[in-house]
């Protein structure tokens, strides 16, 4: 973007001087904003969260959301059965400089597979 009003050129000056996000903000977006996702496969529940593998108490018990006995989350079942599993999502950070709001957009990334902890890449 080329400025060309005097506020446009205001911004330009004050976006070198914004500093980084707080890598806090990684860490709470990684814990917070990823749904718990669970799989049935085989007659059994895989969690892919904590890892945790079991069978149903009774087989019509695949709903669209099931409880881990082990971490306890509320998962939302895969309705389809496959080994690696992607999601994406996107969270905004609100900050102020100078008197002027600033949004800034970020995106997370969590790859899962059965029977390992999810990773998040940068």
């Amino acid at each position: 973007m080329t400025p060309k009003t005097q506020i446009e050129k205001q911004l330009i000056a004050l976006s070198a001087t914004l500093s980084p996000i707080n890598p806090e903000v990684f860490v709470w977006a990684q814990k917070n904003i990823f749904l718990k996702w669970g799989v049935l496969s085989r007659s059994k529940f895989y969690c892919l969260q904590c890892t945790h593998v079991w069978k149903p108490s009774c087989p019509s018990s695949c709903a669209k959301f099931t409880a881990c006995p082990t971490c306890k989350g509320r998962l939302k079942m895969m309705p389809y059965n496959q080994v690696h599993f992607k999601e994406t999502e996107y969270y905004a950070v609100v900050q102020r400089c100078a008197g002027f709001q600033v949004v800034r957009m970020a995106i997370a990334y969590k790859r899962m597979k059965k029977n390992f902890t999810p990773t998040y890449p940068p």
